[in-house]
């Protein structure tokens, strides 16, 4: 999607923001560029393990960010890359390392709650 190309979104649960590059998911009636979701995505808060931010808090906000990219598989990767690996860090980090570069979300998600467990709210 062009910088500052703005796509109108048609009213229903979940919507395609649509370019010739790129397909995203947005919620209800909204208008939205390629560059909104990415700084939607940089905004996500970080987690280390510790009690300062839960676990069940980060993945909650890490699945709703990503849901805006599941129609296109190569950015909602680069995101899950760009975006959230690097919003891990600390003992967080140290338990996903392992898994490789090339991590699914679903494989990182997985280890964190095994060594880090969801706290139920």
């Amino acid at each position: 999607m062009p910088k500052g190309e703005k796509t109108k979104v048609h009213q229903t649960p979940y919507s395609k923001v649509s370019s010739s590059d790129d397909e995203m998911v947005t919620p209800g009636n909204i208008t939205v560029t390629g560059s909104d979701l990415l700084k939607e995505a940089s905004r996500i808060r970080g987690f280390s393990g510790r009690d300062d931010y839960d676990l069940s808090s980060f993945l909650r906000e890490v699945d709703t960010v990503l849901e805006l990219f599941r129609e296109n598989a190569n950015t909602r990767l680069f995101v899950i890359q760009r975006y959230v690996v690097t919003k891990i860090h600390g003992e967080a980090l140290n338990v996903i390392r392992p898994l490789g570069g090339n991590s699914t979300w679903e494989a990182i998600k997985a280890e964190l709650i095994r060594n880090f467990g969801v706290k139920e709210s």
